[in-house]
């Protein structure tokens, strides 16, 4: 909520300031790495929803993601960024042993997409370079649908059936993060944030800090 209002109320802003400030108009062309830190929630065993049990949620929403994309300033201090991310990374488990009746063949590593639309506002806080703070929200796990196969017995513990599930991993989240420009070059801090994941039962506080770099490839 705190972060849709935010997104609103920044281009207003913006826009108030184009009069003076208009020939720092600029787009840029970004190339960079993220890599995201094990995952922060407070849900146990038996809050997880049975998607969870297929994969490992820590491993597959951490690690390195890379990712290219256009930063469009409006103004001299201000941008709006579309990025591209992508990471390869664990998919499914082989099924656990508490999941008798889900047979799944092997673990499965997929090539996962994201998608962010932040909005950037840079200020001076030291001599060289400029500071600056964002949000956004960012598209996650995208590509990452998988396929599980319940399996039914009868009494003598012969199978009678079987019945195909599709799933998948993906969800929202909002993106808040700091960092520090100089030169081509940018640092950040940042957390993506969401309450509404597909491995939780119930809704729960679900937060991945991440650390990333990012490299200006060209200005237009």
């Amino acid at each position: 909520m705190r972060v849709t209002l935010f997104l609103s109320i920044v281009p207003f802003f913006a826009y108030s300031q184009i009069g003076n400030e208009v020939d720092h108009c600029q787009l840029r062309l970004n190339l960079g790495t993220e890599y995201r830190i094990t995952p922060i929630y407070n849900v146990n065993v038996v809050g997880l929803n049975e998607a969870a049990f297929f994969t490992n949620l820590d491993r597959q929403n951490s690690g390195f993601s890379f990712g290219i994309g256009l930063e469009l300033f409006l103004i001299k201090n201000f941008s709006v960024g579309l990025i591209g991310s992508l990471r390869h990374d664990i998919l499914v488990n082989e099924t656990p042993d508490s999941i008798d009746d889900f047979s799944q063949t092997v673990s499965e590593k997929r090539l996962m997409l994201g998608y962010h639309l932040n909005l950037n506002y840079y200020f001076k806080l030291f001599k060289k370079g400029e500071a600056f703070v964002g949000g956004g929200v960012s598209l996650l796990n995208r590509n990452s649908d998988y396929t599980t196969q319940e399996v039914f017995f009868n009494e003598e513990g012969n199978i009678t059936g079987t019945e195909t599930r599709m799933g998948n991993y993906k969800f929202s989240a909002n993106n808040l993060f700091v960092g520090y420009n100089i030169k081509r070059s940018k640092i950040s801090l940042g957390i993506y944030l969401t309450r509404k994941s597909p491995y939780f039962k119930e809704s729960a506080t679900f937060i991945v800090p991440h650390i990333g770099y990012e490299y200006n490839l060209a200005k237009f």
